[in-house]
């Protein structure tokens, strides 16, 4: 079960950035939609750097810590971006 929640923990890492983005959007054009997804793949790339650091500093050897590290960076980097996003508006 631990393994499977990792692996949850970490899809919803993509999803809730891409969800986020999706509903800021003020047309759903297939353009749009791509670009938003693209921002969520980034913050969850965002999300898997952030995770390696807290691993090597912290010496981190749960599976589902791991990915909660991973989300952490991930909705961070999702915060800012959506800041970004309203302030340009």
């Amino acid at each position: 079960m631990e393994n499977s929640l990792a692996s949850i923990i970490t899809l919803c890492a993509f999803a809730l950035p891409a969800a986020v983005f999706i509903a800021h959007l003020k047309r759903f054009e297939a353009l749009s939609v791509v670009h938003s997804l693209v921002m969520a793949f980034i913050c969850l790339a965002i999300g898997l750097l952030f995770a390696g650091a807290m691993i090597t500093l912290t010496k981190i050897e749960s599976q589902t810590a791991m990915a909660a590290c991973i989300m952490l960076g991930s909705m961070g980097a999702t915060l800012v971006r959506v800041v970004q996003l309203r302030r340009a508006s």
